[in-house]
């Protein structure tokens, strides 16, 4: 794939697999042939081989931006896949990459993620099950790059003060979202935000952990069995917080009509084994984000929230007293829309 004038669609297409073809058989064992490619999303294949094995092809389109670099997706992404599964961590083997293409061969590990799998289960000891695989995958991950020797791998805008300002936007933006909420008077609409600041703030002063920086349930794949799952994207890596990571591996959210999903809900968590300090750590980042979830909700103009966002905003998740007086107030409060207030002259 050389240099030159721009490719068109089938010919970039063409040019890939013919690279696939070329450059596989040196890097899965056994140097088996391509024998069919699929593509299954954007710059991601799934290889068919001449042996009966499968494998996936992922172009990093960004790469060359940061080939040489301590954080270049590529190698990183190898180096770090190898690095977590020698400590057990729930992610692909990585068969090796080829860097004149920039792309990755990973081990083919299911059909499905999470994403897709999530809305159409409702069977409570699977999604405790998923929750708990979760939670353990998370703090596997976190584990394994603990130490120091990754801290100089971050990512551009990972890092730990890149961490505290986004937070610091992030509660602004909360904040903004619950004035906007529809709320009996205005004493009410301040005490309230007094007690969502108290709760943004000490979320902020719990650890934060070196791990992925792309968490969302479409990176994370379950096998064919719904037993397995595997934790996919780490050609980057930053600080953030457990919580944080597990309520937004675990939640879709859908702007454009009611099917906001997440798999944090009073059934799934309990006996799901979560220690209840845990428990009211996701709880506050959980209704953090779907308050946040409810601003862009607000912002494209789709008028009353959807019941099942409404209910995560008021659903308590832990015996929190913060949290739980924080919910029970919006419960009480708001009409499941917002009120378009005047503008100010």
């Amino acid at each position: 794939m050389a240099a030159g004038a721009p490719l068109t669609d089938a010919q970039w297409t063409a040019a890939v697999h013919d690279r696939l073809r070329e450059v596989v058989p040196g890097l899965v064992p056994g140097h088996p042939a391509v024998a069919a490619i699929h593509r299954i999303a954007e710059d991601v294949w799934r290889l068919d081989l001449s042996d009966g094995g499968r494998v996936v092809a992922k172009h990093q389109l960004q790469g060359l931006l940061t080939r040489g670099e301590p954080h270049d997706l590529v190698r990183l992404e190898v180096e770090v896949l190898r690095h977590l599964r020698r400590r057990g961590s729930p992610v692909p083997a990585a068969f090796g990459a080829d860097p004149e293409s920039q792309t990755i061969l990973l081990e083919y590990v299911g059909p499905r993620t999470l994403a897709e799998v999530l809305p159409g289960e409702t069977d409570r000891c699977v999604r405790r099950r998923w929750l708990a695989r979760v939670w353990s995958g998370i703090g596997c991950i976190e584990w394994a790059l603990s130490g120091g020797e990754w801290e100089g791998r971050v990512a551009p805008g990972a890092s730990r003060q890149d961490l505290e300002r986004s937070w610091e936007r992030a509660g602004e933006d909360a904040v903004r979202v619950l004035r906007a909420l529809v709320l009996s008077d205005g004493a009410a609409a301040s005490s309230a935000e007094g007690l969502l600041r108290r709760l943004h703030r000490r979320l902020a002063r719990f650890p934060a952990c070196l791990g992925p920086t792309d968490y969302q349930p479409g990176n994370i794949v379950v096998d064919a069995g719904g037993v397995r799952l595997t934790f996919l994207e780490l050609s980057k890596i930053g600080w953030d917080w457990t919580p944080r990571r597990a309520v937004q591996y675990t939640s879709i959210a859908d702007a454009e009509g009611p099917a906001e999903t997440c798999l944090l809900d009073p059934g799934s968590l309990a006996g799901c084994g979560l220690d209840e300090g845990s428990r009211s750590c996701l709880d506050g980042h959980h209704l953090i984000y779907h308050l946040l979830l409810a601003g862009r909700w607000r912002r494209d103009g789709a008028g009353a929230l959807p019941p099942p966002l409404a209910r995560k905003l008021i659903e308590p998740l832990s015996a929190d007293p913060l949290t739980v007086e924080l919910r029970r107030r919006l419960g009480a409060n708001h009409t499941l829309s917002f009120q378009d207030r005047p503008r100010e002259r």
